[in-house]
């Protein structure tokens, strides 16, 4: 099947408005919420030192699920990259001990990749750090102009609710963003719940 991404960016940020101001009419389907620890490991060599770190199956299958999905996106003609030098414990930077932004003690530094994306070769990458495999199929879907895609646990979900993680992901739309949150309630961190 072939996928048909949106290169421009002009139409990208039509799209992301048009996708905040109509509500999903497809078919939505819930997933299975229940999954068995993982406790294996792998050996993750690392692209950037070449050195080898000992990581859980589930955070191998993270890198390179993630790293696919990525490769898929710039091989489409999009600029971007893919930092995963968290993943090695010879080239991520230590954090010092304290308070992360929950409040909680951090005594390590949390693995995590940086993407990094731009649409114009004389602007600067639009930078977030996320390890969460479903906003870079998010991001996918939304390039490859589709409404819905298979969350983690099968799920069905939509780019209509998931503007947020679409503008998180591109750094598009700011002023969409705002008005769909007007209209939407807010589901992450900052929830009033």
């Amino acid at each position: 099947m072939q996928e048909n991404y949106i290169l421009d960016k002009a139409l990208l940020e039509k799209r992301l408005k048009e996708l905040a101001e109509t509500p999903y009419t497809g078919e939505i389907r819930l997933g299975a919420m229940c999954y068995s620890p993982v406790v294996s490991t792998y050996e993750y060599k690392c692209e950037l030192c070449g050195k080898t770190t000992e990581q859980t199956v589930c955070g191998i299958n993270e890198v390179m699920y993630i790293t696919t999905l990525v490769n898929e996106i710039k091989n489409a003609g999009y600029d971007v990259l893919l930092d995963g030098r968290d993943y090695c414990q010879y080239c991520k930077t230590p954090e010092p001990e304290g308070h992360n932004e929950y409040g909680f003690i951090r005594k390590h530094k949390v693995n995590g990749f940086v993407f990094m994306i731009r649409f114009n070769d004389n602007k600067d990458y639009h930078v977030v750090k996320t390890s969460n495999i479903d906003n870079y199929r998010c991001l996918k879907t939304f390039l490859i102009n589709d409404d819905n895609f298979k969350g983690s646990y099968g799920q069905t979900c939509v780019l209509h609710e998931n503007i947020d993680i679409i503008h998180k992901m591109t750094g598009l739309g700011a002023e969409t963003v705002i008005e769909w949150s007007k209209s939407h309630k807010y589901r992450g961190k900052y929830s009033n719940d």
